[in-house]
């Protein structure tokens, strides 16, 4: 079904905003010389990530596409019912 697998690719579209998100802010807050949370070796450096904006705005924006999509979501399930409905009649 063609709407699934847009929903599909947006799902994991969303996924991966939301994964590289949470890695910057991970690595926003590390500093050199203190623990690595992933293995608790100092860090002797800090990595560089490509970022550009504010975090804050980008996990505003990153909720208002889930909203959206959710929305979307609903609505298809709304039309499928009445479409389904129909060919009932």
């Amino acid at each position: 079904d063609l709407v699934r697998k847009i929903e599909k690719l947006e799902k994991e579209d969303l996924k991966e905003e939301k994964k590289k998100l949470l890695l910057y802010e991970v690595v926003s807050k590390l500093k050199e010389g203190e623990p690595c949370p992933i293995c608790g070796r100092p860090l002797e450096k800090i990595p560089h990530l490509n970022f550009e904006g504010d975090i804050k705005t980008k996990w505003k924006e990153l909720e208002e596409k889930e909203r959206v999509v959710e929305e979307l979501r609903e609505k298809y399930q709304v039309l499928k019912g009445k479409l389904e409905n129909l060919e009932k009649q």
